[in-house]
């Protein structure tokens, strides 16, 4: 007789609820996954047991297992959570730091003025010692404080060599290789934090750069004190966008190399053996400790 003839012939016992199986345990006639089954105190032989719902067999519950494994399970669950938050976290902060960024790069070339209804500032002249309202360029005098004139943002020149008081004009690089550098940290990120994705998976990380410059984009769009101005403002979410994209791919392609620098240096041999990963999904080997 068959060991499956045998369990399937063999009695029912006598059980008593006890609770449901926590734990993977897999059954050894079909291999099927025992957890969350009802657990049962079999009165005649004293010992807990569960019966698999596929092929009938009873297996002793929770076999070599004690109630601290539980419980590590329970916590490493919980370490679970933390860590799909910490990505959740990292990858919202990334996005505002490039939502500032593009922001930063649209303050530096826009003022707030007074214009008239057809966009021209306006200006204050001098008429016979008297302050006058007028319109830039011509002689049209405006009541500063009618319904003639509104509150916009203008273009001021943020490109140029040189500032007003002559000194040389940085901001814009630096905004410039600010966004280039949140794009390689966030492609950084996304390689060593995301291991386990394969790389063709890794361009869904230009969603990081584009959302947030798709909603600046939509914020400016619709705001009428951008009215004037719309065209040179999607161009500079667009160009500092893409610098981050740039960035972005830049640092997945040689991302995990630089992480295993930084490990390297910083994480003693024995502590680094928790990283190995970093080397075994790129299909090298983890180098040991330096021998003197």
């Amino acid at each position: 007789m068959s060991v499956a003839a045998a369990d399937q012939s063999a009695p029912s016992p006598s059980v008593t609820r006890s609770g449901v199986l926590e734990l993977d345990a897999f059954c050894a006639g079909c291999h099927y996954n025992l957890h969350g089954q009802v657990v049962t105190v079999d009165d005649r032989l004293g010992i807990a047991v569960c019966r698999c719902p596929e092929c009938g067999r009873f297996h002793p519950a929770g076999s070599g297992v004690t109630t601290n494994s539980v419980w590590l399970r329970r916590f490493a669950t919980l370490l679970l959570f933390i860590w799909v938050g910490v990505v959740l976290i990292v990858t919202g902060l990334g996005m505002l730091a490039m939502a500032g960024v593009i922001s930063s790069s649209i303050d530096g070339f826009t003022d707030w003025r007074q214009v008239t209804k057809s966009g021209k500032p306006v200006v204050i002249k001098i008429v016979n010692g008297v302050n006058v309202w007028m319109e830039e360029g011509t002689n049209i005098v405006v009541n500063s404080n009618g319904n003639n004139v509104r509150n916009v943002y203008t273009i001021r020149p943020f490109l140029t060599a040189y500032d007003s008081d002559g000194r040389p004009n940085i901001a814009a690089p630096i905004i410039s290789a600010v966004s280039v550098f949140l794009g390689f940290l966030a492609g950084t990120l996304c390689v060593t934090l995301l291991w386990h994705w394969p790389r063709n998976r890794y361009f869904w990380c230009l969603l990081i750069p584009l959302v947030p410059s798709g909603l600046l984009a939509l914020s400016y769009g619709s705001s009428d004190q951008y009215e004037f101005i719309r065209n040179p403002v999607f161009e500079r979410i667009a160009g500092q966008a893409g610098l981050q994209c740039v960035g972005l791919l830049l640092g997945i392609m040689v991302g995990r190399k630089v992480s295993r620098t930084v490990v390297r240096m910083l994480v003693p041999p024995k502590a680094r053996q928790l990283l190995a990963f970093l080397w075994q999904v790129d299909g090298k080997t983890m180098p040991g400790p330096l021998v003197k």
